[in-house]
């Protein structure tokens, strides 16, 4: 559920589903059910793999305030923001529904920089641990999602 706030942004509450932890546990937000983790207040953007020659279109999502999930007994705080590769820019046309792969190797996303009105942006996705002394380190996500827009759009 969101509210598109101009040509290329968006803001959303995401819902990711059959979510697990690397040991293959699964994970909730608190109220959840298992396996789905519920971000509220993501800021999302529209815009250009960097050195795609604005070829390939991106979406980057941005977590306002940070949240927190299980996994098993374990507990962890998130902050920070993605970018996942939504298909060919040459459309230029948005769909109503997208298919996206999020791929990442040792905590680094696939897509890492992202640019928008000329803008480049370096996005990290960190998590901690809910324990004494815990840092920030950081994350990433992998799994295959879908975007649905309530209506049809066209990117200028």
């Amino acid at each position: 559920m969101g509210h598109i706030i101009g040509t290329t942004a968006a803001t959303q509450n995401v819902a990711f589903a059959e979510c697990k932890n690397t040991l293959g546990q699964k994970c909730k937000s608190p109220g959840a059910a298992v396996g789905e983790v519920i971000v509220n207040s993501v800021v999302s953007n529209l815009g250009y793999v960097v050195g795609s020659k604005k070829e390939k279109l991106a979406l980057e999502s941005t977590v306002k305030e940070t949240f927190k999930f299980e996994c098993s007994t374990v507990t962890q705080e998130v902050k920070g923001g993605w970018t996942v590769l939504v298909g060919a820019a040459q459309e230029n046309v948005l769909k109503f529904v997208y298919g996206f792969t999020a791929n990442e190797t040792k905590g680094v996303q696939q897509v890492s920089e992202f640019e928008s009105g000329g803008t480049i942006f370096k996005l990290t996705l960190e998590a901690k641990l809910l324990t004494a002394g815990a840092l920030f380190e950081r994350a990433a996500i992998a799994g295959t999602e879908t975007i649905v827009l309530e209506e049809q759009g066209k990117l200028i």
